[in-house]
């Protein structure tokens, strides 16, 4: 998970840290380079990379060519723009996937949950407000702590017809350097000031 990374040496040294590479008396660069020059058929998964484009745009360039059997999997809200680079988009999860999401996440925050028919209506109905979204719908179900499916579905209902205006930037986190905002975005981004909404304050 590279969400904390800022620049290159950051990425190196969590990288490092995963592959358990000794980074005392040697360059991070050169330690992670080395290790790479020794897999074979191994696959790499780097998680959050949007705001490090640059730097592991630069990194994959270079361990593209040192590890050629090595594979990258890079999960991204843009395009990094290598020549090797092949885009897999992913939509929002099937409709009972989504219910299944949320009942798991439901029961990992609240040992006491339960379903019935009346709240499973009303979780159908939230994963649906919510487009499905795998993070919109893990956020609406950790509420689940505090609030009942009903009482969830409805504040969606309120916000979906208030403007809310939070006293917090999110640095742009929502956003995206894509022309346009797609629907899906602004789901998220509602859920996000949604959820932002329902903390106490410090």
């Amino acid at each position: 998970d590279l969400s904390e990374a800022r620049d290159r040496n950051q990425i190196l040294h969590i990288i490092a840290g995963v592959m358990e590479i000794s980074l005392i008396r040697i360059d991070a660069d050169e330690a992670v380079n080395q290790c790479l020059s020794r897999q074979r058929n191994a696959l790499f998964i780097l998680d959050n990379v949007e705001q490090i484009r640059n730097p592991i745009q630069s990194l994959l360039h270079d361990w593209l060519k040192t590890c050629r059997s090595c594979r990258f999997v890079v999960t991204s809200r843009i395009l990094l723009g290598l020549d090797e680079e092949k885009t897999l988009a992913l939509g929002p999860l099937q409709s009972n996937d989504a219910l299944n999401l949320f009942i798991e996440r439901a029961r990992q925050g609240l040992a006491e949950f339960y379903m019935n028919a009346e709240n499973k209506k009303q979780m159908h109905a939230i994963v649906q407000r919510l487009e499905a979204l795998p993070l919109a719908v893990e956020l609406a179900a950790s509420r689940m702590r505090l609030m009942s499916a009903a009482q969830i579905n409805q504040r969606m209902i309120e916000m979906d017809s208030a403007t809310f205006a939070p006293s917090v930037s999110f640095d742009g986190l929502l956003d995206s350097d894509v022309t346009g905002t797609h629907n899906r975005e602004r789901t998220l981004r509602s859920t996000v000031l949604w959820s932002w909404r329902l903390l106490e304050p410090w």
